[in-house]
């Protein structure tokens, strides 16, 4: 018997998520399309892997994706444990209703002189 890979959500590229369904998905917050469409783009990926990654019990992610189980999740909780386990690139996390997971990069330049545009 030979043992499987842990597999690494930081291999998914930025492009899976900019697929329409997949953004579709999140933002519906759909999470059991979201796995099914993990799960079927990316065959190294089990539905316990997927558990274990998750937090989630083995049986939740077989509900989701079988659809046995509603898949829109509103519990913010839930979604930011799926979207940080699964490392998703912020934008993605955006479609959510998520905050991104880290420091955001604005350009802006402080030190100018401000003019009231209203004055």
């Amino acid at each position: 018997m030979t043992r499987r890979e842990i597999f690494d959500p930081g291999a998914v590229p930025e492009a899976f998520w900019r697929r329409q369904e997949v953004q579709h998905a999140l933002a519906h917050r759909d999470v059991g399309l979201v796995f099914r469409l993990f799960l079927n783009e990316f065959d190294d990926c089990t539905q316990t892997q997927l558990a274990t990654l998750t937090g989630h019990d083995r049986s939740d992610i077989s509900a989701w994706v079988s659809g046995t189980r509603p898949g829109q999740v509103s519990d913010v909780e839930v979604l930011t444990r799926i979207a940080d386990s699964l490392q998703i690139p912020d934008q993605a996390r955006l479609l959510l209703g998520l905050d991104s997971a880290g420091p955001v990069d604005i350009d802006v330049d402080l030190a100018g002189p401000w003019h009231d545009p209203t004055e």
